[in-house]
């Protein structure tokens, strides 16, 4: 009895996952040999849809992902922080600056950094110069490995 359990269970779990791979993807051939390989998929349309959407989004998005900066400045006086911008850009010019206007303050930010470690040894040398620096969350634009 214990035996036809487990060949009803096996037949049922092999016909539903072959279900389940024919509604999204199935290989229509699949050849081998020593010196070359051919495989050909078939793929619903709508998988293929959801993949352009994918790649589409995501060039729209700039590659932007969740990161760290420095924010060196925050004024309502545009002079003012362009100034410390042009500061900062003399004395750390291998860091990228970031000239944000959210009404009514205009930010200098500065940097791209995955973690915030990496954007507090920037902070640590900033904060000489820029008393009102600190680190903050933002939308970077992923550095090079």
């Amino acid at each position: 009895m214990n035996k036809i359990l487990q060949l009803i269970s096996m037949a049922l779990f092999i016909n539903f996952g072959s279900f389940a791979q024919s509604d999204f993807i199935s290989i229509l051939q699949v050849q081998t040999n020593a010196n070359e390989g051919k495989i050909e998929l078939q793929q619903d349309e709508s998988l293929t849809q959801l993949l352009q959407n994918h790649i589409l989004q995501n060039e729209n998005n700039d590659s932007k992902f969740d990161g760290w900066r420095v924010q060196i400045h925050s004024s309502s006086n545009r002079q003012e922080a362009e100034n410390a911008r042009v500061k900062f850009m003399q004395n750390f010019p291998n860091y990228p600056t970031y000239f944000i206007y959210q009404p009514p303050m205009f930010k200098v930010r500065v940097g791209d950094f995955r973690t915030r470690e990496d954007a507090f040894m920037l902070y640590k040398q900033t904060v000489k110069l820029f008393n009102v620096s600190y680190v903050i969350n933002d939308q970077i634009i992923f550095p090079k490995l």
